[in-house]
C-alpha cells in the first residue's frame, strides 16, 4: 500500500510476498490455522453464551428490587470504589524511559 506525501510515494506495506501467501506454500499451516479457528470458535461461542445468560439472570434479579435499592446500591458501590482507590492508591506512578532501539522486524 503506497501513500503519497508531498508528491513522493511512501510504501507502508512491510509484508513480503512469502508472508502474504503462506497458505499457498504450506497446506499443513493452513490446516493448523483452520483447526485452531474451529477449536477457538467451539470454545468461545459457548463461553460467550454462558456469560450472556449470567448477565441476563443478574439483570432479572436486579430489576425485581425496589426503587430505593436501584438508586442507593450503585451509589454505595461508587463510594466504596472511591474509598478503596483513595486508601490504596497513595503511591506515585513510577515512570520509566526505555531508550533501547526497537526490535528488528
Amino acid at each position: 500500500m503506497a501513500h503519497q506525501l508531498n508528491g513522493s510515494d511512501i510504501n507502508t506495506d512491510t509484508s513480503t510476498d512469502a508472508q502474504r501467501s503462506w497458505w499457498k506454500s504450506s497446506p499443513k499451516a493452513l490446516g493448523t490455522a483452520l483447526v485452531g479457528g474451529l477449536l477457538g470458535g467451539a470454545v468461545g461461542a459457548p463461553f460467550a453464551a454462558i456469560v450472556t445468560d449470567w448477565i441476563k439472570e443478574l439483570l432479572a434479579v436486579v430489576s425485581r428490587q425496589g426503587n430505593l435499592v436501584l438508586i442507593i446500591a450503585p451509589l454505595i458501590g461508587i463510594a466504596g470504589s472511591v474509598l478503596i482507590l483513595q486508601v490504596f492508591g497513595r503511591g506515585e506512578a513510577t515512570q520509566q524511559r526505555d531508550d533501547s532501539p526497537d526490535a528488528p522486524r
